[in-house]
């Protein structure tokens, strides 16, 4: 779950290009607002655990800003990423 959610967002950042973290966040859904993307450099060391920290999962948006995505995601909060990116017209198949 936590590698397809990086996929999914990456996909859709890449797509929708929103300028920085505000226009990111304004974009989302509610549900999906809270703990899914946060600026790297507001992460609490403590908490760095629980988001993709790799530099090459890191995202860098058109302000400079770099965000992390979360790597803590339960079956329902999955799902709620799934509809939205569906929404926009993203195709997301189970496969086996």
């Amino acid at each position: 779950k936590r590698k397809l959610a990086l996929e999914l967002f990456t996909d859709w950042i890449n797509k929708h290009n929103p300028a920085n973290i505000d226009d990111l966040k304004n974009k989302l859904s509610e549900d999906l607002q809270k703990r899914t993307v946060a600026l790297v450099e507001q992460i609490p060391e403590k908490r760095k655990n629980r988001y993709h920290m790799q530099e090459d999962a890191l995202i860098e948006l058109p302000s400079g800003e770099r965000i992390a995505i979360s790597n803590q995601w339960g079956l329902g909060t999955i799902e709620l990423l799934i509809d939205f990116v569906r929404q926009d017209n993203f195709v997301v198949e189970k496969v086996g």
